[in-house]
């Protein structure tokens, strides 16, 4: 029965663990995920995950469902009318997936992050829908020091916005879209120079020749440039031209025809990689976690993330500023026999590296006065596989961003991208004016208790609500400082009031895929995710990235 239920699980699951691989999968289905507000977005956001395998999810709402609701949210039928949004809701999602927990709370959110903060501590993620201003700020307050994870997504008719808030989040794996192989052709420790000189070029057989890795090659012929120039690499481009017409002439000649010799073609295309080597040393965010003032003043509970990267920081000193072999080698022309041959020299030098890791990071744990077994090998292991591209994001708290109370400024990188895009062209402007309106519009709430024109509509009413919020916009421009004429476009303010608030069913799809899509990477603590805001506009179909 258990051997059944594991076959359904892979089926179910194969196509996601290709991107994410099993440990990823892992990580997702031990999430606990809190969805505040059953609207179409925040359902739309919760299906992704149901259908990802999430452990558990439970939605707060204490809102019945009413006719608005049948015209945006999916999960909404006529039925329902009258019912418990967030118990309709949690019954159409549970059917998505039998392997996922599910419940609701019925209650207003307003209420419980107002009354019960304690609510919030065993999630790991929170995804906030439409939450009104005030609110989100409380639960900003409450989930930061916690570790809990928040995501803010709303639509505003064919607006709409995703933010994620947490004080500091850990990527290992942060798969680029264009992964360096480490091969370390600059720098060959004795076992790989041994290697790839264990070919004798010249004495080959015309099949052996055109089957020696091009790895191999690029070292032998560092190797013969090494010894003609005193140590040294090629230098600028002359050298390194000729550097490359070098790996050319190894290629065989017979009766006076080039054979085309696949491995010497595949030689010649990477002889960068022996002077401008690519992975082996710190590197962007690597070489900027290195210098974290996590890892350089590390505390006695320092996250075992810190403590590894303690280490590592002693690794790349004691190791000529080299980080820990990856240990993969690309594909190449040659027979198997080669190819695994030479897969096993950069195995076994990767093994060696963390097993040198692992010495360090007892050393670092003894130290702080902590259990030196306390991270698993298989861990550390991982650790030093993906370390190269490992990347630390944390985001200002929605207080800052919002300027409110005693919270640090907003960052000047925002005020200088808002005041630039409202001062260019229509296109540029536009997404800046969409994250103002909305912010604005949140105000407006705060001040009146409703969004602007979601009451029934009157000539007078909406004149009036236009000229409040594009009153409100020029506030939230004064707060951060952006002043002298830059603006909010009238037609920006006034679809804002025209929507009044209300989740057309294809814009709440999307913007709910955005949400589970950071969502997926919060859980997985994979991908980077995004360190701003997301700012959709139906209006011209384009999605726009706002740093913080």
């Amino acid at each position: 029965m258990q051997g059944s239920e594991t076959d359904t699980k892979a089926k179910r699951y194969d196509r996601q663990v290709r991107v994410w691989g099993e440990q990823g999968q892992a990580a997702l289905e031990s999430a606990r995920v809190c969805l505040l507000n059953a609207s179409a977005t925040g359902c739309e956001a919760l299906k992704n995950l149901v259908l990802g395998g999430i452990k558990a999810f439970t939605i707060l709402d204490g809102a019945a469902v009413t006719e608005r609701d049948l015209g945006s949210n999916f999960m909404m039928h006529r039925a329902h009318l009258g019912r418990s949004r967030a118990a309709c809701a949690t019954e159409l999602l549970r059917v998505l997936n039998d392997a996922v927990k599910a419940q609701y709370v019925e209650d207003h959110a307003d209420r419980v992050i107002a009354s019960k903060p304690e609510f919030f501590a065993d999630f790991t993620l929170v995804i906030a829908s439409n939450l009104t201003r005030t609110s989100a700020l409380a639960l900003d307050a409450i989930c930061r020091p916690r570790g809990v994870s928040v995501i803010y997504a709303r639509t505003c008719g064919l607006f709409g916005s995703v933010r994620l808030s947490f004080e500091e989040h850990r990527v290992l794996e942060t798969r680029p879209e264009v992964p360096q192989a480490d091969l370390r052709l600059d720098a060959p420790w004795p076992e790989l120079q041994q290697h790839a000189l264990s070919y004798d070029m010249e004495a080959l057989e015309d099949i052996q020749h055109k089957h020696v890795p091009w790895a191999c090659v690029l070292l032998q012929a560092a190797a013969s440039w090494r010894a003609a120039h005193g140590g040294a690499l090629p230098a600028n481009r002359e050298e390194q031209r000729a550097f490359k017409d070098g790996v050319k002439r190894m290629e065989r000649v017979v009766g006076g025809v080039l054979l085309g010799e696949e491995n010497i073609a595949e030689a010649v295309s990477k002889a960068q990689l022996v002077w401008a080597p690519r992975g082996g040393r710190p590197e962007d965010s690597a070489a900027r976690v290195l210098e974290d003032p996590c890892a350089t003043d590390l505390k006695r509970d320092a996250a075992a993330f810190w403590v590894m990267v303690a280490a590592l920081r002693r690794f790349v000193q004691t190791s000529g500023g080299y980080l820990p072999l990856e240990g993969s080698i690309p594909d190449m022309t040659a027979t198997t026999e080669n190819y695994l041959a030479l897969q096993r020299v950069y195995r076994a030098k990767a093994e060696q590296d963390v097993a040198e890791m692992a010495k360090l990071v007892a050393a670092v744990l003894f130290e702080l006065g902590r259990d030196a077994n306390e991270i698993p090998r298989d861990r550390i292991a991982h650790f030093c596989k993906h370390c190269r591209c490992m990347t630390v994001t944390r985001t200002p708290s929605l207080a800052s961003e919002l300027c409110v109370g005693d919270a640090p400024a907003p960052s000047s990188s925002l005020r200088e991208r808002l005041r630039s895009d409202l001062s260019s062209g229509p296109e540029a402007a536009h997404a800046a004016s969409v994250y103002v309106a909305l912010r604005a519009s949140d105000k407006f709430h705060a001040a009146y208790g409703h969004y602007p024109g979601a009451l029934p509509p009157t000539n007078t009413a909406t004149d009036e609500e236009t000229s409040s919020l594009k009153q409100m916009c020029a506030a939230v421009l004064a707060e951060m400082g952006i002043t002298g004429g830059v603006a909010v476009p009238d037609d920006v303010v006034v679809e804002t009031v025209r929507f009044g608030a209300g989740e057309p069913h294809t814009v709440a799809a999307l913007v709910g895929g955005i949400a589970a899509q950071e969502a997926i990477k919060v859980l997985t603590s994979q991908f980077v995710p995004v360190d701003g805001v997301v700012v959709y506009s139906g209006v011209t179909n384009t999605a726009a990235h706002i740093p913080l």
